[in-house]
């Protein structure tokens, strides 16, 4: 009666032990189910009364007729892939005894094949299951990954109004007046510098013009007659802009600019700005920022030289490079290009010691310094340039001073040939 009735003790006892499995873990529901419709054939009242109309059509016939019977319960055991093997042999046995054999055979091949085409599609549908619950797994981590680095780069304040779901556009009335220091907030919160991204190296880009303008004019204006009355006003125009520059740099764009921390970019503008401020290159940018300028009220600006600590800036040209270096897909040209520099910039600088050691010997006074004929720069580094790559006739040196400077002209083309063999 148990058995028709479908209820057995050890039933109930697996469905109880099914929903404390359900409590804890609630995604193998569909799964159970799935397993469930695959395996449960016993209890159903239809397939026993089609298996026990089918054996008695079965059995009305003769041996000729029972391979086609048979048919009919493979097709049955077919649609109904859970059906076990005990209660399809058990079915056959009021044939005929003759056939009790070939029937059994048959029955059971037929058994082994359909549990065969069971196991795979339980299996596929399994494997179909197993991949959607993977997926979902990944997707909660990679939104859970999200939220926190959203929350470390910024993290919630009371100025983050872009930031809470209830003050967006949509949900502020049209009455609601925003001041002017909640518009600087949300400004001052979004204004944030990735250190990979192209709209940041575009201002390394500017900030290294500047840098080299004062490396190169800083000497230049200082020894060569190229600073007059005339045009001094237009030096300082540049050389303020310039400074305009490196003031923005320092106090609106490396204290925003992002770092990375254990794997995540953090963006926060207290702690960009602290991780800044503990930077060597700080201090260096600082120095660079010196007002010696203000000297220029008693000496006067003929002597462009005050303006030296602008060349202490020196770790934008070396950040520069580096960020190309590992954006561009050709990073030997990069560092092609910077040591051509390197070799122009020294060069640049024998130049215009030679020309102010000329002119404190006096020019044209001897046949090794500068005679003042043509221009003035353009002879001075061709000199420059002959002494540092060791060709042609250089003027012979006729006093200790000059010989001085041309054994430190030479130790200089040494290194610079040392520095382009090791690029």
């Amino acid at each position: 009666a148990s058995k028709r009735s479908g209820f057995e003790p050890h039933h109930a006892m697996d469905r109880i032990c099914l929903i404390k499995k359900r409590m804890v873990y609630p995604e193998r529901l569909e799964l159970d189910s799935l397993i469930k419709t695959n395996t449960q054939s016993s209890s159903s009242w239809c397939n026993e009364s089609q298996m026990c109309d089918l054996h008695e059509t079965a059995s009305q016939r003769n041996s000729a007729d029972s391979s086609a019977a048979i048919a009919q319960v493979a097709t049955c055991i077919f649609l109904n892939l859970g059906t076990p093997m005990l209660l399809s042999v058990r079915s056959l046995d009021d044939l005929e005894q003759g056939n009790a054999d070939r029937q059994s055979a048959i029955s059971t091949n037929i058994y082994r094949s359909s549990s065969e085409d069971n196991s795979s599609i339980l299996h596929a549908d399994g494997q179909l299951f197993i991949r959607q619950r993977i997926r979902h797994l990944v997707r909660a981590f990679t939104e859970r990954a999200q939220r926190i680095r959203r929350r470390l780069e910024l993290p919630p304040t009371p100025s983050t109004v872009s930031s809470d779901p209830a003050m967006s556009p949509a949900a502020i009335p049209q009455n609601f007046n925003i001041s002017y220091g909640a518009v600087y907030d949300i400004v001052h919160e979004n204004l944030k510098f990735h250190p990979q991204k192209y709209g940041y190296i575009s201002w390394l880009f500017v900030v290294l013009i500047c840098y080299m303008y004062n490396c190169w004019v800083i000497p230049l204006r200082n020894t060569f007659p190229y600073q007059t009355p005339e045009n001094t006003p237009i030096w300082l125009t540049f050389d303020y802009v310039a400074d305009v520059i490196y003031l923005l740099d320092v106090a609106f764009v490396k204290p925003r600019l992002k770092y990375l921390e254990e794997g995540f970019w953090i963006g926060d503008i207290s702690l960009t700005r602290r991780n800044y401020i503990q930077k060597w290159q700080f201090k260096m940018d600082v120095l660079s920022l010196l007002p010696l300028d203000l000297l220029y009220f008693v000496f006067g600006t003929e002597y462009p030289l005050l303006r030296f600590p602008r060349i202490l800036k020196i770790q934008t040209f070396w950040e520069f490079f580096e960020r190309v270096d590992k954006l561009v897909s050709s990073p030997y040209v990069v560092r092609m290009v910077r040591t051509f520099t390197y070799m122009l910039y020294l060069i640049h600088l024998n130049a215009c010691a030679y020309y102010a050691f000329s002119s404190w010997q006096g020019l044209g006074t001897n046949g090794w310094v500068f005679n003042g004929k043509g221009s003035p720069y353009i002879r001075c580094f061709y000199f420059a340039t002959k002494t540092a790559t060791s060709i042609g006739k250089n003027p012979k040196p006729e006093t200790d001073e000059q010989s001085l400077f041309m054994t430190c002209s030479w130790l200089m083309g040494v290194f610079v040939f040392a520095i382009l063999i090791g690029q």
